[in-house]
């Protein structure tokens, strides 16, 4: 069954992208707008720093576009059915009370996993032998697909590209029964605003072909930022609007809301939340950088606002992706979501020279990764999920 479904999904790549998405009367994909300078302003009391910037890959661009998507209005897929033992056949359907993430057997549960980095230049690592080597060897839960939208190679300008590489990586990782992240990577832009129209048609088409699937998550803007990018102005209407699309096809699927300021000012959203209770809302940490006074406002968006936080991207190192390591610190980040249950993604599947990668340039692209194709953080991070699993086990 789950075959023919991917069939099905690699027939709809064969024909036009006709879609229409809520609240535009738009049926393609419209032109990229100009997009917004990234600021390193310190509006905030946070001390902050841009999130790694995106490698550039001149060999992705037009000319090599594969044929138009078509995602289906009126069909979705099936359910899938997930392997025995994989992690969402055991978890299922996931949902939020309170501040806490709960499986399908109500009992609180922890996302622990890799993110990607942009799959318009890293692709080549989401494979069936490298998700599953994540899987059974480095014990990750969930892959996050991050799909960057306005840089040289990004969304904007790649669209039916990209939409068939999430849904590659989609299918492949619902096939190992692992939960996903579609992530709608803005950082450039800034103003999730910026593309407003492209992100309402992007996920209305999403969250109708995979309405049926519980294991995805839709993150709806990876790290806003910039001094006039607020959340009362900028990320709640936009939250709200794509939120609406989103539960005209799907009620349960869980939604991640990006906050402020490449995702630090989490008080900013846990003083004014979203109406919709199935959120969850995103903190990105970089050990280097982000330390005591950051992880001081999780606790009190934990404990004084009953906030639901998910940790979708955290480094090892400074918050540029590279530069000195913090092990350190980071045992200290990843002891305190312990303690509070929030889940963790790192950053980031690639083997790009940064100290955030978890492979040396050259690295296999499917795995598995022998010691030496490992970077610091590589070597880290496996052993931190292989322990982290260990010791969910013994509860």
């Amino acid at each position: 069954m789950f075959k023919m479904q991917k069939i099905l999904g690699i027939f709809f790549t064969s024909f036009c992208f006709l879609l229409i998405g809520c609240n535009t009367s738009s049926s393609i994909v419209p032109p990229s707008s100009p997009p917004t300078t990234e600021s390193t302003s310190s509006s905030s009391p946070l001390e902050i720093s841009p999130s790694p910037s995106p490698e550039i890959n001149p060999q992705l661009n037009a000319t090599n576009q594969s044929p138009p998507l078509v995602i289906s209005s009126e069909i979705p897929l099936a359910p899938p059915i997930f392997p025995d033992g994989s992690p969402v056949a055991l978890h299922g359907a996931l949902h939020i009370e309170g501040r806490q993430l709960l499986d399908t057997h109500n009992k609180p549960f922890q996302l622990r996993g890799i993110s990607t980095h942009g799959i318009q230049w890293f692709g080549d690592f989401v494979n069936e032998k490298s998700l599953k080597h994540l899987r059974d060897d480095w014990k990750v839960n969930v892959i996050r697909l991050a799909m960057y939208t306005d840089t040289t190679s990004g969304y904007s300008d790649n669209p039916l590209l990209l939409q068939q590489s999430m849904q590659k990586g989609i299918e492949i990782a619902t096939e190992l029964g692992l939960y996903v992240i579609v992530d709608w990577h803005i950082l450039s832009d800034g103003n999730p605003n910026t593309h407003l129209e492209e992100a309402t048609i992007f996920f209305d088409a999403f969250s109708r072909l995979y309405k049926n699937y519980p294991n995805i998550l839709f993150e709806l803007c990876n790290e806003p930022n910039g001094p006039n990018v607020t959340w009362e102005e900028e990320i709640k209407p936009y939250a709200e609007k794509i939120l609406a699309c989103i539960r005209s096809n799907s009620n349960q699927s869980i939604i991640i809301v990006g906050t402020p300021t490449w995702c630090q000012n989490i008080l900013a959203a846990a003083k004014n939340p979203l109406e919709d209770t199935n959120c969850l809302y995103a903190l990105h940490f970089y050990a280097s950088t982000h330390t005591v006074t950051l992880r001081t406002y999780l606790q009190i968006a934990s404990d004084k606002y009953s906030l639901p936080l998910i940790v979708s991207e955290f480094g090892t190192c400074e918050a540029s992706g590279d530069g000195a390591i913090n092990f350190t610190e980071c045992d200290n980040w990843i002891a305190l979501l312990d303690d509070y249950t929030i889940s963790w993604v790192n950053w980031s599947l690639c083997d790009k020279p940064e100290t955030s990668a978890l492979l040396n340039p050259g690295a296999s692209f499917t795995g598995p990764w022998q010691e030496n194709e490992l970077t610091e953080s590589g070597r880290y991070i496996k052993a931190l999920l292989i322990q982290s699993a260990a010791s969910k086990d013994k509860e």
